[in-house]
Formats: structure tokens, sequence, C-alpha cells
């Protein structure tokens, strides 16, 4: 959700930049011959349809999103998401757990062995969090990134984790676990000789105290850093064309039918308590970060179209509603 005057800015400098990354993946997929599948995602929000409201608030309320993997757009969406759900999970949760950002990763693989190092990275997680030792876990969220290495010969990948547990406040007297601790379980779960690199640290929620401090902040700070999407279009589309062709090519095929994001134990409960839909197949036009006040009345729908001979969104349309069909809505 938007002021409306904030909404230009907001179409000019999120929907805008995504749009134009869009039509350039677009590109590479023509190239590649994946034509149905670029035909979908050129079209992928050129229609944008707003809703304002008596409180001077505006609110996505229609768009053509495609769903693709890689498509800028949705991914944009789909981080917003995330970010709302497991806001909302560990806002829920916070007067009696506390929460711990983790990084885990492994060596970075070719585009021939990504697909293998992602499943390796999953069962691997889930070997970690078997153990006696990880049972202070009480809830998990665990989301997959993957960044592209150009400066290799050939080109590598550095796929890794991110992930917040849930565990009870009782933890740093009783089951606190050193970096260090970590980095040699994470090893004997991926069954490997070196030393993978990890980062365990405190989310500072709200209300917490660590050697007589209070944190104040909220824990939106650290979700953040989980809800960002798989792959980044600016990564993955920074190369040459011979380069973003075969960059394209290997994430497709490793992220098709995988799943990027997972909550499991306690967090996994409470998300289901607050019937939150999914993440990577779910709506993408009302994300929960988006939705209105229950107080707040539709007036008008603003539409935006894409001028693809001005390269940007133009304002097509307002139709004022009128307050006969707000009464029928809610009857």
């Amino acid at each position: 959700m938007h002021k409306a005057s904030d909404l230009m800015n907001e179409i000019g400098g999120v929907f805008q930049p995504k749009k134009i990354y869009s039509l350039k993946y677009s590109q590479v997929l023509q190239r590649i011959g994946e034509l149905k599948r670029a035909a979908r995602v050129k079209e992928c929000g050129s229609f944008l349809e707003f809703g304002l409201y008596d409180d001077e608030t505006v609110r996505l309320s229609h768009a053509n999103f495609c769903s693709d993997p890689l498509c800028p757009q949705c991914a944009k969406r789909k981080s917003l998401k995330v970010f709302s759900q497991v806001a909302a999970v560990t806002e829920k949760l916070q007067s009696e757990y506390v929460f711990l950002f983790v990084t885990l990763t492994v060596k970075n693989p070719t585009g021939d062995e990504l697909g293998e190092t992602c499943d390796l990275l999953y069962k691997s997680y889930q070997r970690l969090v078997d153990v006696k030792r990880m049972k202070f876990i009480k809830g998990a969220f665990r989301a997959l990134e993957i960044t592209v290495n150009r400066n290799t010969m050939p080109i590598t990948y550095h796929p890794h984790l991110h992930c917040i547990w849930a565990v009870e406040k009782s933890y740093f007297d009783n089951d606190y676990l050193p970096q260090k601790e970590l980095s040699a379980l994470w090893a004997q779960a991926l069954g490997v000789k070196y030393t993978p690199i990890v980062d365990i640290r405190l989310c500072r929620n709200k209300g917490f105290t660590v050697n007589g401090k209070v944190y104040t902040k909220s824990i939106k700070s650290a979700v953040a850093e989980v809800a960002k999407y798989a792959v980044k279009a600016s990564d993955y589309l920074a190369g040459t064309d011979d380069q973003n062709e075969e960059v394209v090519k290997t994430l497709l095929s490793v992220l098709r039918n995988r799943r990027m994001f997972a909550f499991t134990g306690i967090m996994r409960a409470v998300r289901q308590e607050l019937k939150l839909d999914e993440i990577e197949t779910g709506d993408l036009i009302h994300v929960e970060a988006d939705e209105k006040p229950t107080s707040a009345v539709l007036v008008a729908k603003l539409v935006f179209s894409w001028d693809s001979k001005l390269g940007e969104y133009v304002h097509t349309g307002t139709e004022i509603v009128e307050e006969e069909q707000n009464e029928s809505r809610t009857a």
C-alpha cells in the first residue's frame, strides 16, 4: 500500500525498471528458442490497475503477471509476498521466541553442476536440522538464493541458503551455537572436507534483552534479507548476449519445479493459522504488504498501460467508483 501522492514514484521507480528488465529477459528467451515463454514475459505487467481509497492510499488491484520463475516483474511481487509473510509470522511469535538469521554456503559450482549442488544444499540442510544438537530450532524459514560469477571461466554460480530460525529465549543460556561449531556441523551435513562459510547472528527483535541491552527494532530489518528472490535480473542479465543466454538456460533448468522457500515447525504452523497462500504459485497482485485497511472505501480505479514506443507506463484511464458499487461489494 502506498500514499496516492507516491504512486507515480512507485510506478517509475519500481514497476518500470522491472518491466524493462522483463523485456530484456524476453529477448534472451527469444534467442534461445523459448518463443511461447518469451511472449508471455513480454506482456507481463503491461496492464496495471490501482484502487484509490478515501484515506488517500492506493493499492494494486489488477495486473497481468506471467508468474515465470525468472521474470523480474514477478520476482519483485514474490519478494514482497515473502517479506510480508515472514514478517507476519515472526511478529506473531516474537513474544515467545527469538530469531536467528543464518546463511549457509557451499563451494561454487559450474552450470553443469548447479542442479546437483542445489539438491545437495536442500538435503544437507535437512540433515543439519535433524541432528540432536540442532533440536533447539523450533521453527524455520528457508530461502534459496543464487548469484552468478562471470569472472570465472567457465561461469560459476553461488547458491546459498538464507534462514530464519525461531528459538526459545533460553537459547543463549542452554543452546548457544557458535559460528565455528555451525560451520563444522554444516560441513558434516554436506559431506565435504573443506570448511564452508556460514553466518549466524541474532535478529534484533523487539523487546529482547541481551547483556542488559533491550532491542526496540522490529525483526523486519532481518526479514528483508531473506525476502530476496532466488535470482536477480541485475545479476543474470548483466553479461554479454552469449553469457546471458547461457545463464538463463542454466537457471531455467535448475529452477524448474524447485521450491525456493519453505516454512517448518512453529513458523509453518503460524503461517497456516494466518491462512497465507503459496508464495510461488499464489496471487501476485494482492500481496499482504499491499492490503488496504478494512475501513477504507474504494473511490476510483487508476489504470496504467505500458507504452512500448515511449518505454514507460502511461496513465490510460480513471474510473470513479460509485457508492452503490461499494455497497454491492460489501453486501
